[in-house]
């Protein structure tokens, strides 16, 4: 899952990237909250230009390399982000135990086509934000059921729990003001997602020249 969180911590701070010239003339006092908005289109353009993703997987239930291979579809809900993609796994092997002796069975490879929403829930006050995933039964094709079988275990069990993503101080924004550079820090306020779109609300404050 750490994968994960580096993914949303990289949308993120590209998103503050690509925003920046708008921010600069955006706000007009300290109380007023910058809106980002991050259209579903936009942050599947961003995820899958990250691809392929490595996850940690269970050493305990299988060994091998997991990854996210392809992303088909991205949807964003209310207060949620539905992914349709592609997992695949290489090397795979799973220990197991048989008649009081100790086995290493070797897997190979498995492909698995996966849906997975990730449920969000922010905490303003220590600015964190949480991702709960849950995985949809997968289909048939396109790996058949026994190696979904081998995959599904490992993926469930990042399942139904809050994994936390923190986020570091946001590097200040300068706006340029005849020809001088004026510091703008930004205060992460909350990140929502609504129907079709990420939010991402910061609110500015002027740093005073001492």
């Amino acid at each position: 899952m750490k994968s994960i969180q580096k993914m949303f911590l990289s949308v993120f701070f590209l998103t503050l990237l690509v925003a920046a010239p708008v921010c600069e003339n955006t706000f007009a006092s300290e109380e007023m909250a910058i809106n980002i908005s991050l259209p579903a289109e936009i942050l599947y353009e961003i995820i899958s230009d990250a691809l392929p993703i490595p996850l940690e997987g269970n050493q305990e239930l299988v060994n091998g390399n997991i990854t996210i291979v392809t992303l088909d579809k991205l949807q964003v809900k209310n207060n949620s982000i539905v992914l349709q993609g592609v997992v695949k796994g290489e090397n795979l092997s799973m220990s197991t135990r048989i008649a009081g002796r100790d086995l290493n069975m070797k897997l190979g490879t498995a492909i698995l086509p996966v849906t997975c929403e990730l449920l969000m829930r922010f905490d303003k006050i220590g600015k964190i934000l949480y991702l709960t995933p849950r995985f949809s039964k997968p289909d048939e094709a396109g790996g058949g059921a026994e190696l979904g079988d081998v995959l599904l275990p490992v993926l469930t069990a990042f399942a139904d729990r809050e994994h936390p993503v923190e986020f570091d101080a946001i590097k200040p924004l300068l706006a340029r003001v005849g020809n001088r550079d004026i510091p703008i820090n930004l205060k992460l306020v909350d990140i929502q997602a609504k129907q079709g779109m990420m939010i991402i609300k910061l609110r500015p404050k002027v740093s005073k020249k001492q």
